[in-house]
């Protein structure tokens, strides 16, 4: 079995938060989550700490400079928060069993569908 990110990430949360309460939000469907080549060139452009930013969940025990360390994308273009990846991060984590990630994510889209 795969291993899942486990722990809510989060200073992704505060920063969806923060784009929500401001409209950067999009809605575009179906969901696509942003292409490798895309998270390179954000980590190029603006490092990883902000690339993680755009994530709700970590995963411990993965060397937190690196891309597998984060998981649950919520942002299809690293500029708006995506509701359909609020969605699918909401689902994933409820099939996973993650409650926590699972929590954040439909407290999060609850607000961006207001």
């Amino acid at each position: 079995m795969e291993s899942h990110p486990t722990d809510v990430n989060t200073p992704a949360v505060d920063h969806a938060r923060s784009l929500i309460a401001d409209g950067i939000v999009s809605d575009v469907t179906p969901w696509t989550p942003p292409t490798a080549e895309l998270g390179d060139e954000f980590i190029a452009r603006d490092g990883i700490d902000a690339y993680g930013k755009w994530f709700l969940g970590m995963h411990p025990g993965t060397d937190p400079t690196t891309k597998g360390y984060y998981g649950f994308p919520i942002s299809d273009d690293f500029a708006t928060i995506s509701v359909s990846g609020l969605r699918a991060a909401e689902s994933r984590a409820a099939e996973w069993g993650h409650t926590a990630i699972e929590a954040a994510a439909k407290e999060l889209r609850e607000k961006a569908e207001r």
